[in-house]
């Protein structure tokens, strides 16, 4: 790089001859060329004892009173000097020729391109006509056609379409060209075009930071595989990975979540001594969940230590491994048998509804995983109720069958009476048409 002094002249301390290629100073000069380092040059002329040039020369570097020169500069040779020859630094037509014209400064007609059409695939001509693609590093300016749409191509008199991207490598997005006019400009890369001014590249990312479009989202999957798909995808779990979501389902055992296909980590949450637990989502629930390194960590208040519902079920058929929720910390149960069926109907006998079938509650806070629940089947007229039971939670004895009073020596039709009736209708049969019902196992889960 070419650098400039005013004002600045010294005189050799001795003779040289026409290839030396340092200059010896006059004791104290060299500290009028101050610092010329290693990447700059310094244009300086020798004159002779008529005070005319009789050569140009480059100084490229001073230690002390001894300048380092680039000899026979602008089509002069080396020749020798005397001492006492005067140095002094002058600009020449090389120089000025280095520089670029005040016209050119103004209208910028290297770089400035027109005829600009389209605002994604966009074409554009220079002044002169390029007859290669632009060269790496060259800037360019061009008013643009119209807000661009989403990524975009420059093609610069037909030398084929480059991709034109954000500073941060990105592909455009759309209106980071906003209008008709906006003044492009462009670096060209390697492979691509740089939109030194994008409009939106801050104004975009801080709209997306506030609505948190690339923290929130809704889950995808098969429950309790629940899946999440950022629009800014994840390379590696770390933990402090923060992100705002909404279950799409209710998850039936412990949930698992899925970020951009990096594997599945456990859904936990804080118990009532804030230790780690599997936790549990509902459809359409809002949860922040944070990543600790481990599991993803719904991050709610802790549970209220008094407990809350967390399922109710009906258990209507005999299920040897009913597994209890992830969350249960208390069982209530209700376990009823089934009704006795009804009398058989017999002439001159009054037949009998059978009996409800027993109804037990229990409650137990040794939560295990599974629970043979047993069902007590319906049954035909004139046969006992089965028992029906929940583990040792609790049990309930089968309904009485029906019975038939009255014989020969009373004159009558046969009659019937209805059965009881249980708890959710599970009462004894009528008559001989009428069975007794199953049993029905009702169970209440607290955290």
């Amino acid at each position: 790089m070419e650098i400039f002094r005013n004002n600045l002249w010294a005189t050799l301390a001795s003779g040289i001859d026409n290839t030396q290629v340092t200059l010896p100073l006059t004791t104290g000069h060299g500290l009028r060329f101050g610092t010329i380092n290693a990447d700059e040059k310094l244009r300086i002329v020798l004159l002779n004892s008529s005070d005319n040039v009789a050569e140009i020369m480059y100084a490229t570097g001073v230690t002390g009173d001894t300048l380092d020169i680039v000899r026979g500069q602008d089509g002069t040779s080396g020749v020798a000097h005397l001492a006492g020859a005067r140095i002094e630094a002058r600009n020449g037509k090389s120089t000025m020729e280095s520089l670029m014209q005040s016209t050119d400064l103004q209208s910028a007609a290297e770089t400035y391109l027109g005829s600009v059409v389209g605002v994604d695939a966009i074409t554009a001509s220079a002044t002169p006509a390029l007859t290669a693609q632009a060269v790496v590093g060259s800037l360019w300016k061009l008013p643009a056609a119209g807000a661009n749409t989403g990524a975009a191509t420059l093609n610069i008199d037909g030398q084929g379409a480059v991709a034109i991207v954000r500073p941060d490598g990105a592909a455009l997005k759309a209106k980071d060209i906003p209008s008709a006019n906006y003044p492009c400009l462009l670096e060209k890369r390697a492979s691509d075009f740089v939109l030194v001014n994008p409009a939106n590249f801050i104004k975009q990312d801080v709209d997306a930071l506030v609505s948190q479009t690339h923290t929130g989202f809704t889950t995808t999957g098969t429950e309790p595989a629940y899946v999440l798909t950022p629009t800014m995808p994840l390379t590696a779990y770390a933990a402090g990975q923060r992100y705002r979501i909404k279950a799409h389902a209710t998850s039936t055992s412990a949930p698992t979540l899925n970020v951009s296909g990096l594997g599945a980590k456990s859904v936990k949450r804080y118990d009532v001594v804030g230790a780690k637990v599997a936790g549990s989502m509902l459809i359409n629930q809002l949860m922040d969940v944070e990543y600790d390194g481990t599991d993803f960590v719904v991050l709610t208040q802790l549970p209220d230590p008094s407990g809350r519902l967390i399922r109710y079920t009906e258990i209507l058929a005999s299920d040897p491994a009913w597994a209890t929720h992830a969350e249960t910390k208390r069982l209530v149960v209700c376990v009823v048998a089934s009704g006795g069926g009804g009398a058989p109907l017999v002439q001159y006998k009054e037949a009998l509804g059978g009996q409800a079938g027993e109804v037990a509650w229990g409650e137990t806070t040794t939560i295990a995983a599974t629970y043979n629940a047993v069902i007590g089947a319906a049954v035909g007229a004139g046969v006992d109720g089965q028992a029906s039971s929940f583990g040792v939670v609790a049990s309930a004895v089968g309904g009485k069958k029906g019975l038939s009073i009255g014989g020969p020596s009373i004159v009558m039709d046969g009659l019937n009476h209805p059965g009881q009736t249980g708890v959710n209708g599970r009462g004894g049969g009528g008559d001989g048409a009428a069975y007794g019902q199953a049993g029905v196992i009702l169970v209440w889960e607290y955290s």
